[in-house]
């Protein structure tokens, strides 16, 4: 496979990925640019195919509209399953839709040995993987988590919280976590191109990273099948980021925000351990404050439920805290439909009204300004 049908812009080169060993930790590295990218792990001895680089990076290219040149090639299946991707982002996005405009790669032999047994799910404790893992039906063997996504490397606190709450969850489900620490956030091309679009390709290079034992990886659900939201990570785009060794399955989509909440919100374990909040306002855990802090709060309390009994921070009433959150991102507004349903106190109606107007999408809005200052330096 070939780059260059007209598209010119940056080209990032990925080199051969290596496996270094050390004192218990497994990392695998990778140069890009000529700047170090690592995955790397206690828990688990990660692989190191090339997919696990060209699925994190491929989304980040696509939208800064620069070209991705790996050194080592890549499965033929992986390739089969990007190039849907790309169509489908097109039509979202109007990002390139040929893979031979974003891509130099050649085809590598499929392997020969079969893809390993194990399952593990995508799992930082939001509703989302929560309702996978308890919904879903799946025997799941690893609960995979991410240090470096949304709790920043070097941000050992939090971590450390947010840590310890995935492995209580994992021994009490019967499965083992397995924490993967990476700096992939803060290199480009993917630092600064909007993690909104880029996320979902971030999570499935967790399962080509750990697919020295796993032979399929979950993710969850963040909206609906049919709902319109063009999200990094969708029902119709993360199965095209397996590859022969490895099965990308997405899991949700026939569910909504409310059944999910319904199903979940009397239940200890997610009680407990549930963490939302990903803007890291509060020193750990749940900040209570953001948006999804308090829509989550909301639709707890709106269902019955002692909201003071969840690991939520903050102080205020709920009408306060709702006028408190600066916007929503016009694909949470639907979320807020059942709520304003159900909803019998006519002051949080007010409230929750007020908040589904004031919508912005601050991911496009990044993307739009990134894309206007590249244009500007390459004229």
């Amino acid at each position: 496979m070939r780059g260059g049908n007209g598209h010119g812009g940056r080209v990032v080169t990925v080199g051969n990925a290596g496996v270094v060993t050390e004192g218990g930790t497994t990392r695998i590295i990778a140069e890009v640019d000529g700047r170090e990218v690592y995955f790397e792990s206690r828990d688990l001895a990660l692989a190191a195919p090339p997919e696990a680089f060209a699925t994190a990076l491929l989304p980040a290219v696509a939208q800064r509209r620069w070209r991705l040149r790996m050194t080592q090639p890549l499965d033929p299946k992986w390739l089969a399953g990007a190039q849907e991707i790309l169509e489908i982002w097109a039509g979202w996005w109007q990002t390139p839709a040929a893979l031979d405009d974003l891509l130099e790669a050649s085809h590598a032999a499929p392997p020969e040995a079969p893809p390993a047994g194990r399952v593990g799910l995508c799992f930082s404790g939001g509703l989302d993987a929560f309702h996978t893992l308890l919904c879903s039906g799946r025997e799941i063997d690893y609960l995979v988590f991410a240090h470096g996504y949304d709790i920043p490397i070097g941000d050992e606190r939090r971590f450390a919280a947010a840590e310890a709450s995935v492995r209580s969850v994992a021994a009490e489900v019967g499965a083992r976590a397995v924490v993967v620490r990476t700096n992939l956030r803060r290199r480009r091309p993917f630092k600064g191109a909007g993690w909104g679009r880029t996320h979902g390709g971030a999570l499935a290079a967790l399962g080509h990273v750990c697919s020295s034992e796993l032979g399929e990886i979950l993710i969850s659900s963040a909206y609906t099948r049919g709902s319109g939201n063009d999200w990094g990570t969708s029902w119709d785009t993360d199965p095209g980021w397996s590859s022969s060794r490895l099965n990308v399955t997405h899991f949700g989509e026939s569910s909504t925000r409310d059944d999910k909440m319904r199903a979940l919100v009397q239940n200890p374990l997610v009680r407990d351990h549930i963490r939302v909040c990903w803007e890291n306002k509060a020193e750990t855990g749940n900040c209570g404050e953001c948006e999804k802090c308090v829509r989550t709060m909301t639709y707890v309390e709106l269902l019955g439920e002692d909201v003071s009994q969840w690991p939520f921070g903050g102080s205020g009433t709920l009408v306060e805290r709702l006028d408190g959150v600066p916007f929503v991102h016009p694909q949470q507004v639907s979320s807020y439909e059942p709520m304003i349903e159900i909803c019998e106190d006519p002051a949080v109606t007010a409230a929750l009204r007020r908040l589904a107007e004031r919508a912005y999408d601050p991911f496009e809005d990044r993307a739009r300004r990134v894309r206007e200052r590249e244009a500007g330096d390459a004229e």
